[in-house]
């Protein structure tokens, strides 16, 4: 850790005090997100902790999470770790208010239609030092066999087939978007899709596929901002930024830079390494699916099971944690509806079940959270058609067809506690009930019910 000037140490050390949960420095407001009309000429000072000082009359933003100065502790604790926070990671905003040290491209495609290679046109903006530097766009000419365009494609961004004649082919375009951005990693609003595309138009124009780095913002918004909604439209609206045409390819990409820079400006984070931290190792050791079943031992299908439910047939795989049913249990409810489950992504998966997120929401997507889901990605650009299932889908699924979900979790609970359905002298006897749908949902159902009732 780089030591700051002893006397630096002693001067702070003697003026920082804690107010009410604030950090108070001779009459002004310590934080490190202060609007740049705001700063002081002491911000100027190449120590990092003056970037911090703002006049107290000024309003600062609410504090944002920063990896190196964690939770608050005691006053004489936080002086210190305010001081040697702010000397380990110096937030690197100049007086101008640039985030230094960030350098990348922001991409945007468009398609023809629903081939992922059919491109036909792109937008880039160069970002140096912090400030977007340029930008270009313009169309391409799809690659030969895909090059046709839906009625669909056309109403969202308004490219129709006269437009790309005598456009650039993607073999130009690729060798332009290379040299525009000189070696930099590409971002993208949902990175999976351009990096799909870009993979799939080198693939359709027999072309080798290059060596990209690309970085997703919508996974950073999702992780930075507390938004409902992550398309770019509300993640520019919540940032401030100014209104641009969306799926115009030139506008997204420019309002994408924007974007990741009003996020790394906000959360003094200088570098693409903050913005988009590498992911701990997987330890060796124990897993929390460990007791996850064999392949082997996985419940079977039931030949029995109604051919027109949305289960059957399926080949299954889950990934997070369910917060209403065990994985097991959710396993023996899926191949009760006649679903084949499977461990592991392959190409025969055509559902993945994902646990992490809220299970009041039916609306899910695939990110790059965990290894499954990154696998995941990986075959739907290879053109494999994996669905992604919430876990509110998936009860909506597994609830009998006379019943909704509410239905099924009051039969649930009531077959849980059988003391408060019937006397233990009439309940019914419980021979075969392991194979019983309702039996498998018992143990968690009872946590979910008040919720999914107050979202009615």
């Amino acid at each position: 850790m780089r030591e700051p000037p002893l006397h630096r140490v002693r001067q702070f050390r003697r003026q920082v005090r804690l107010v009410q949960g604030r950090i108070r420095l001779s009459g002004a407001e310590v934080g490190p997100f202060v609007p740049e009309r705001r700063r002081p000429q002491c911000c100027r000072h190449r120590f990092p902790l003056a970037q911090l000082v703002v006049p107290s009359p000024a309003t600062t933003l609410p504090p944002a999470r920063h990896p190196a100065q964690g939770r608050r502790t005691s006053v004489g604790t936080s002086r210190d770790r305010l001081l040697w926070a702010s000397c380990e990671v110096p937030y690197a905003i100049s007086s101008r208010g640039r985030v230094h040290n960030l350098n990348f491209t922001a991409i945007d495609f468009e398609t023809a239609n629903s081939k992922r290679g059919s491109v036909c046109a792109v937008g880039l903006t160069k970002v140096r030092a912090g400030a977007v530097a340029e930008s270009q766009s313009w169309l391409i000419r799809p690659p030969a066999g895909i090059d046709h365009f839906d009625a669909r494609n056309i109403s969202v961004h308004g490219v129709r087939p006269r437009d790309v004649i005598g456009a650039d082919s993607w073999a130009t375009s690729l060798q332009r978007i290379l040299d525009f951005a000189a070696g930099d990693a590409l971002v993208a609003h949902n990175a999976s899709f351009d990096r799909s595309v870009f993979r799939n138009a080198c693939l359709e124009s027999n072309l080798e596929v290059p060596e990209v780095e690309f970085r997703c913002s919508l996974e950073l918004a999702r992780r930075r901002l507390d938004l409902e909604v992550n398309r770019l439209p509300q993640v520019a609206e919540a940032l401030g930024l100014s209104s641009f045409q969306h799926h115009d390819a030139g506008s997204d990409a420019e309002t994408c830079a924007n974007a990741v820079l009003a996020i790394a400006r906000r959360d003094g984070l200088s570098t693409l390494e903050l913005l988009w931290p590498a992911k701990p190792p997987k330890s060796s050791g124990s897993h929390r699916y460990r007791s996850e079943p064999a392949p082997a031992d996985l419940p079977q299908p039931n030949p029995l099971a109604d051919p027109s439910h949305p289960l059957f047939g399926q080949v299954i795989v889950f990934t997070g944690e369910l917060l209403t049913l065990g994985r097991p249990e959710a396993m023996a409810q899926s191949a009760h509806c006649g679903a084949v489950n499977a461990k592991n992504i392959t190409k025969k998966t055509t559902m993945l079940v994902i646990g992490r997120q809220d299970p009041n929401s039916a609306r899910v997507e695939i990110s790059t959270d965990s290894g499954k889901e990154r696998k995941a990605l990986q075959y739907i650009e290879a053109g494999q058609a994996i669905q992604a299932v919430s876990e509110k889908q998936l009860l909506e699924w597994l609830a009998p067809a006379a019943g909704g979900v509410e239905d099924l979790l009051e039969r649930v609970a009531l077959a849980a506690t059988p003391a408060l359905a019937a006397p233990p002298a009439l309940a019914a006897p419980r021979a075969g009930a392991a194979g019983s749908p309702l039996e498998f949902v018992a143990a968690g159902v009872l946590r979910l019910l008040g919720s999914i009732r107050r979202s009615r």
